[in-house]
C-alpha cells in the first residue's frame, strides 16, 4: 500500500504543472509520450523490431495503428511473467530483478524506443548487484558483459554527439580495472575470496562458467572489429546505414539473450534481502 500510495503521489506531483498549465500542454506531453506520428523507429536502435525490420520491412506493410497493437501485446507478453512472479512472490531482491526483466522487455519491444532507453536498463541491473555475493556469476562476468554492450549499442548515436573518444576511454579503463580488480581489493578480501571454509565461497569455474567467459571474449572482439569497421571502413554507397544496422542487430541479438538470462535468475534466485553482500 505504501509502494502504491508513493507512486501515485509522484505520478500527480509531475503532471500538476502540465496540469496547471492547460489541455494543450498536456496533449503535447502526451505526444510527447506516445510518439505514434514518429513510426515504429526513427534511427538504427538495438532493438527487436529494428532488426527483424532488415528481412521483414515491417514499416512498409503495415500502418502505425497496427504495428502500436502489436507492440502492445508483445512489451505486455514479454514482461507479463516477471511482474506476475513479483507478484506472488515479492521480495526486494525480486522487485529489483523485476524491475530490470520489465525495462529491458520495454526495450526491445515498445514503440518507439531511443538509443539511449537502455540506460534506463542498466540502473537496475546495477543494482541487482546488491543481492548477489561479491564474487558471483552476476558481478564478475553478465552485469560488466551487459553494461559494455549496452555502451556499444550506442555507439552510432556517441559518434553523432562527439562523445565516441570519452566512450572508449571509458570502456577501455572500465575492462581494464575488472581485468586487475583483484589488485585493487584489500588483502583481506583476497584471502575471504580464497578461504576455503568461507561462508560464501568463489563459485567454482565449472565447464558452463569457462564456455560464457569465453562466449563474452569472443562478444567484446566483435564489438572491437565492429568499431573499426565503423570508424575506419566507409559502407558501399547503396548502403550508407550499414554499420548502424550491423551494430544495433548486433546489440539487439545479445540484449534478447540477456533478457532470457535475466528472467531465468529472477525465477531461480533464493530470496535475499537488501544488505547481505558479502565481500
Amino acid at each position: 500500500a505504501t509502494i502504491g500510495v508513493t507512486v501515485i503521489f509522484s505520478f500527480c506531483l509531475v503532471w500538476m504543472p502540465l496540469i496547471l498549465e492547460g489541455l494543450p500542454t498536456c496533449i503535447q506531453t502526451l505526444h510527447r509520450i506516445f510518439p505514434f506520428n514518429r513510426g515504429l523507429f526513427e534511427d538504427k536502435v538495438a532493438n527487436f523490431w529494428c532488426s527483424v525490420d532488415i528481412i521483414l520491412k515491417l514499416k512498409q506493410r503495415l500502418d502505425v495503428a497496427q504495428l502500436g497493437l502489436i507492440c502492445l501485446a508483445t512489451t505486455l507478453v514479454s514482461c507479463l511473467p516477471a511482474n506476475l512472479h513479483l507478484l506472488f512472490s515479492p521480495s526486494p531482491s525480486t522487485f529489483l530483478l523485476a524491475l530490470t526483466n520489465t525495462s529491458l522487455a520495454f526495450f526491445l519491444f515498445s514503440f518507439h524506443v531511443h538509443e539511449k532507453s537502455i540506460l534506463l536498463v542498466t540502473i537496475p541491473a546495477i543494482m541487482v548487484s546488491s543481492i548477489y555475493p561479491t564474487y558471483s556469476t552476476y558481478d564478475r562476468l553478465l552485469l560488466p558483459w551487459f553494461l559494455l554492450i549496452s555502451t556499444f549499442s550506442m555507439l552510432p548515436l556517441l559518434y553523432k554527439d562527439g562523445l565516441l573518444l570519452p566512450s572508449l576511454s571509458l570502456c577501455v579503463l572500465s575492462l581494464v580495472l575488472e581485468a586487475n580488480v583483484d589488485a585493487f581489493l584489500p588483502k583481506i578480501a583476497v584471502k575471504t575470496k580464497t578461504r576455503v571454509s568461507s561462508p560464501l565461497p568463489m563459485e567454482p569455474e565449472s565447464l558452463s562458467l569457462k564456455l560464457m567467459g569465453w562466449m563474452r571474449v569472443i562478444s567484446t572482439a566483435g564489438c572491437a572489429v565492429l568499431t573499426g569497421l565503423f570508424l575506419f571502413y566507409p559502407p558501399p554507397d547503396r548502403l550508407p546505414y550499414l554499420w548502424p544496422a550491423v551494430i544495433s542487430l548486433y546489440s539487439a541479438t545479445h540484449f534478447l539473450a540477456f533478457f532470457i538470462a535475466f528472467n531465468y535468475l529472477q525465477f531461480t534466485h533464493r530470496h535475499i534481502s537488501f544488505g547481505k553482500k558479502t565481500n
